[in-house]
């Protein structure tokens, strides 16, 4: 988890340096629920983009908007 931690963190930066201030994210994650928490409790609100998180449903035809973090 601390590895992904500042992977994620490393990820974040090259975002913000490679295309600026974005305001939303799409995040489809393929994850366990710890690195998932861990991807909304990272964020800096003034300098990370939103998160829009999207889920696999199969009986709903596929990946799905869920929320926003």
């Amino acid at each position: 988890l601390d590895g992904f931690r500042v992977a994620y963190q490393k990820l974040m930066g090259q975002i913000i340096k490679e295309h600026g201030i974005l305001n939303k994210v799409n995040l489809f994650p393929a994850v366990p629920a710890p690195v998932a928490v861990l991807c909304g409790r990272e964020l800096l609100p003034k300098v990370h983009p939103i998160l829009r998180v999207y889920d696999y449903d199969k009986s709903e035809g596929g990946f799905n908007f869920k929320l926003e973090v």
